[in-house]
C-alpha cells in the first residue's frame, strides 16, 4: 500500500510537469503558446475577434510585432523595435510585451519587465522564432499578469 501512494505520487508530478505548449521550433510553423499565470495560453484566433488569425506578424519599417489571438478576445503582443537580432531582447517601455483580456491591458514597463529570446531571424525567408517571458502591469489596478514559458515560431 504504501509503494502504491509512491507511485500515484510519482505519477501526479510527471502529469502537473506535462504541458501542451507548442514545442519549441525554427521552421515558420506559425505556432505560439505560454502561460499566464500558470495557466496554458495558445492562441486559436476565431469570432472573439471577428475571424482574425491566431498568429498576425507585423514588419514594420522601425518595429517588428508579433500579435496572437483567442476566441475568448484575449491576445499577447511582442513588439520589438529594429534591428532584430539573434540572442536576448529586453522588454520593458520601448521593446513591448502586452496581455489584454476583458478590456484589461497588462504591459511591460520600467518596473514589470521581461525578456525574449530571438533564436531564428531569416528575413529572406520570412521566419521569427524564440522564447520570452515577461511580467506585465495594469496601470490602473497595479495588478501583475506573470507570462511564462512563452515561446513563437512565426511566418512574415
Amino acid at each position: 500500500m504504501k509503494n502504491l501512494k509512491y507511485i500515484l505520487l510519482l505519477i501526479s508530478i510527471i502529469a502537473c510537469v506535462q504541458d501542451n505548449l507548442p514545442k519549441p521550433t525554427k521552421i515558420g510553423a506559425n505556432t505560439f503558446g505560454c502561460k499566464v499565470d500558470g495557466r496554458e495560453w495558445i492562441p486559436n484566433g476565431g469570432g472573439g475577434f471577428s475571424g482574425l488569425p491566431k498568429i498576425s506578424t507585423h514588419n514594420y519599417s522601425r518595429n517588428f510585432s508579433i500579435d496572437s489571438y483567442k476566441s475568448d478576445k484575449s491576445s499577447i503582443t511582442l513588439n520589438v523595435f529594429k534591428p532584430i537580432v539573434l540572442g536576448r531582447v529586453e522588454l520593458q517601455r520601448k521593446n513591448v510585451g502586452s496581455y489584454e483580456t476583458n478590456g484589461s491591458v497588462f504591459e511591460t514597463n520600467e518596473n514589470s519587465t521581461g525578456f525574449m529570446i530571438v533564436t531564428k531571424y531569416d528575413e529572406a525567408n520570412g521566419i521569427i522564432s524564440g522564447t520570452f517571458e515577461f511580467n506585465g502591469e495594469n496601470v490602473t489596478t497595479k495588478e501583475i499578469k506573470k507570462i511564462t514559458k512563452g515561446r513563437f515560431d512565426a511566418k512574415f
